[in-house]
């Protein structure tokens, strides 16, 4: 347990280490992708954010849903995070700074990193099949939180915990693809997967406690989605724990590929090509 926590404190502290740095890279891509998100709901729902997520007798607006804004509300949220994303990395490992409150747009890296992003997240898809089915016969849209008063039942706690922390150890095994990706230096799934290997029973300790930490936070933000106010105070708190998480992938980069040293930790591996 002391080299997860070694490692998610040394993960925290490039977080914390240059505040006013961090705020210029993740501030801008952030609300972008914030307000896409919004913008999303809204396109199905015609709410941001609202009761008729917890009225189960309500009618969705079918005829009023903008396909075509839900299409690009989506890939603009999902386009955001890879820009923070790719500066994140970009930062931490090669001291890339932004010169103003944007990160560098660079649609070369983002395209790729999108592309390793869709092939680090194919692993966890039986994962989340099994999960859905499971979900679906214990309840379907109750268990999943439909009414606000469900948030917090022990067993979509427990559910989500469980779930959550399946995929975070699969998509730490696989994490070292992504920021390779941001430093043009491509890697193999497999390459990463052999790459975490030496770490793998440090890595089970760190899924369930990121899985700890972002559960509260979900679940909080669910509960409160009929306030926006609310809904965007918990949902930012949750995205905190996402940076923490691009965070430990960046810090398994640079000490499995680029030989650096992390505390109580063993020997870093070089990533042979």
């Amino acid at each position: 347990m002391s080299a997860s926590r070694a490692l998610l404190t040394h993960a925290w502290q490039m977080i914390i280490a240059k505040p006013s740095v961090t705020l210029r890279l993740v501030l801008v891509p952030w609300a972008i992708s914030t307000i896409a998100l919004l913008g999303f709901n809204y396109a199905e729902y015609g709410y941001l954010a609202g009761d008729i997520f917890y009225d189960p007798d309500a009618p969705l607006p079918e005829d009023n849903i903008n396909f075509l804004w839900y299409f690009a509300s989506f890939i603009i949220s999902i386009l955001g995070w890879i820009w923070l994303a790719v500066g994140w990395h970009r930062y931490v490992l090669e001291g890339e700074e932004p010169s103003g409150w944007l990160p560098r747009l660079d649609g070369r890296r983002i395209a790729r990193y999108l592309g390793k992003a869709i092939l680090t997240g194919l692993p966890v898809v039986p994962i989340l099949i099994v999960a859905l089915i499971v979900a679906v016969g214990s309840g379907g849209d109750e268990f999943f939180g439909a009414n606000p008063e469900n948030a917090f039942t022990r067993s979509r706690l427990l559910f989500g915990f469980i779930v959550g922390a399946l995929v975070s150890y699969v998509t730490f095994r696989f994490g070292p693809v992504l920021p390779a990706a941001a430093m043009d230096q491509p890697m193999k799934l497999g390459d990463a997967w052999r790459l975490t290997a030496p770490l793998a029973g440090v890595l089970v300790n760190l899924a369930i406690i990121t899985s700890l930490l972002y559960l509260p936070f979900s679940s909080i933000a669910d509960a409160f989605a009929q306030s926006n106010l609310l809904y965007l105070v918990f949902t930012a708190a949750s995205d905190v724990v996402s940076l923490l998480t691009l965070s430990i992938f960046t810090v398994l980069y640079g000490h499995l590929v680029q030989g650096r040293e992390v505390s109580n930790l063993t020997s870093p591996i070089r990533h042979k090509r």
